[in-house]
């Protein structure tokens, strides 16, 4: 798929196991998938993910699947900091994501004290760093980090140099931003842009809609390809995009295979715009 590293993430297909979901993705014509090994909170996961690696006794069968397929893991989901997180505690997640392969890991901000948030955030590189990952901080509007400014900032206060924002195009828009967001942030801080598009209108409930009703690229209003202009030209793509109506109408691979088409389709066109 096109020069770019493409992953497909679990909330696309998200009633899948992790060996369905990889499964899904290779037949899907994918070759890198993102693994969500904790759901949030390290010390009390969520009990009804079903995309959610538990123990390290799933660890074999995922190599052996990832193999098969000719996948490999490009980012782990989604370590949540709060007020009282212990980042200690995510130890053993980064373990099975090293076995795994992983270089990248999605982290979230849930505390409202910025500077607690930036010590924390410092130790979560420290942490991913001893395990051969680097951080990807997350911005969405309805946490406690909510714009891609503040993700900047906060990037900066932890000192963590080695840190850079997870771009979603949803949450970016949701939020206030746009390309010329982007395109101010220095480009050593942006490594990865989730893709999917929506209408330009919000609805009420933008939780609903972040997780249940995202658009493919180009059946929708965002503006992806400035966009994809503003990010680096190396910057990976992860296909984030759970659409529950669509998916449970065609099936999971069907469906992973239109997404990674409209992908293709998208990718090609800023190509020809470009040449």
């Amino acid at each position: 798929m096109m020069a770019r590293r493409v992953s497909l993430a679990p909330l696309s297909l998200p009633d899948l196991g992790p060996a369905a979901f990889v499964r899904a993705a290779g037949q899907a014509g994918y070759r890198h998938v993102a693994l969500r090994l904790i759901g949030g909170d390290p010390v009390n996961p969520p009990v009804d993910m079903a995309c959610l690696v538990r123990s390290l006794a799933e660890l074999p069968e995922l190599r052996r699947i990832l193999d098969g397929e000719g996948l490999s893991v490009a980012e782990l989901e989604v370590l949540l900091i709060a007020a009282d997180t212990d980042i200690a505690a995510s130890r053993p997640m980064l373990e099975m994501g090293a076995v795994l392969g992983a270089r990248h890991l999605v982290v979230g901000i849930a505390d409202p004290d910025s500077l607690r948030a930036a010590d924390r955030l410092a130790d979560a590189a420290a942490l991913a760093r001893d395990h051969g990952m680097v951080i990807e901080l997350e911005f969405v509007p309805y946490t406690e980090l909510k714009t891609i400014g503040a993700a900047l900032a906060l990037i900066e206060a932890s000192g963590a140099t080695d840190a850079a924002i997870l771009v979603d195009a949803l949450h970016l828009a949701r939020s206030g931003g746009d390309a010329a967001a982007v395109a101010a942030v220095p480009r050593e801080r942006l490594r990865c842009l989730q893709l999917c598009d929506a209408t330009r209108a919000a609805p009420a409930n933008l939780i609903k809609e972040s997780r249940t009703h995202r658009l493919a690229p180009g059946a929708g209003e965002l503006d992806l390809r400035g966009m994809l202009r503003a990010m680096p030209a190396d910057a990976a793509l992860s296909v984030e995009i759970p659409d529950i109506a669509r998916l449970s109408a065609i099936g999971p691979v069907t469906y992973a295979t239109e997404l990674r088409q409209a992908v293709e389709c998208l990718l090609e066109t800023i190509e020809e715009e470009a040449a």
